[in-house]
């Protein structure tokens, strides 16, 4: 995108969503200023905007106000095992490389949210929790090569942290027999 492009965004972005003076901004401003965008007629073009407009600018307006340090966050929110995944975090980051790291702790708090539903404590977990979140995800369409992955990151999990988690090897040899299959390195 040209300079003149970001510029004409940008004074776009000020004129619909009514920017006086620099002020904090939240992503529902955004995408509300970003849904009139899309909706107005230009006299050029004599029709509206489309999805992608929408889409654009809401894009242009996050960066750009992110940038300036006036994007307002919203607040992560809260799973009952933030304090184990907090503990696991604080040993992986030493242990493991970043990208590695990035990747082991998306799967594991995928997994410790599902299991919130579930127990109450992580010492309640049983191999057969590990079967169900494995044999449910694998109904809903996972790929024998992201159910290894999640195999790994749990195993991870239950090293690092030092919580029984009972990640069965059993049930996670049944989707390692297919990484030849998807081109798994071990």
């Amino acid at each position: 995108m040209g300079l003149q492009n970001v510029a004409m965004d940008l004074l776009h972005i000020v004129r619909v969503m009514g920017i006086t003076d620099l002020r904090k901004v939240d992503d529902l401003e955004i995408r509300m200023a970003a849904e009139r965008w899309a909706q107005e007629i230009r006299p050029k073009n004599h029709r509206g905007g489309n999805k992608t407009s929408a889409l654009r600018f809401g894009h242009t307006a996050r960066r750009w106000f992110r940038n300036l340090g006036l994007l307002v966050r919203e607040p992560e929110p809260t799973y009952r095992f933030d304090s184990a995944l907090s503990q696991f975090a604080a040993s992986a980051c030493l242990s493991l490389q970043p990208g590695t790291f990035k990747w082991c702790i998306f799967k594991v708090k995928r997994f410790l949210i599902w299991l919130a539903s579930r127990h109450d404590s992580l010492s309640s977990i049983s191999s057969q929790d590990i079967d169900d979140y494995l044999d449910n995800n694998r109904i809903r369409g996972w790929r024998p090569r992201t159910l290894v992955g999640e195999c790994q990151a749990l195993r991870t999990f239950s090293v690092l942290l030092k919580v029984a988690v009972g990640v069965n090897p059993a049930s996670c040899e049944r989707y390692e027999i297919h990484k030849s299959e998807v081109g798994i390195r071990m």
